[in-house]
């Protein structure tokens, strides 16, 4: 299942306490025995401040269920002539 990245700020009509809600979603999900946690990150930050791992780890603190990936984000720029 392909849970939502976290928001930390709330945008329109959201609630302001979207990032807990959001938290408490995934940890719903993510604490079955069953589930294979593939937390991704992008390549550009420090892996210490990385939520996707945070949570994981809250939810299978020995490893056992976790899958880590850096995502490295290309930009690409189109010219026209």
């Amino acid at each position: 299942m392909d849970l939502p990245g976290i928001t930390k700020v709330p945008v329109g009509d959201q609630p302001s306490d979207i990032e807990a809600r959001i938290r408490t979603m995934i940890l719903t999900y993510i604490k079955e025995p069953s589930c294979l946690i593939l937390a991704v990150s992008p390549a550009n930050t420090d892996l210490a401040n990385s939520d996707a791992l945070q949570i994981a780890g809250n939810a299978d603190p020995d490893g056992e269920s976790l899958e880590a990936s850096r995502l490295r984000i290309y930009q690409f720029h189109w010219y026209t002539t």
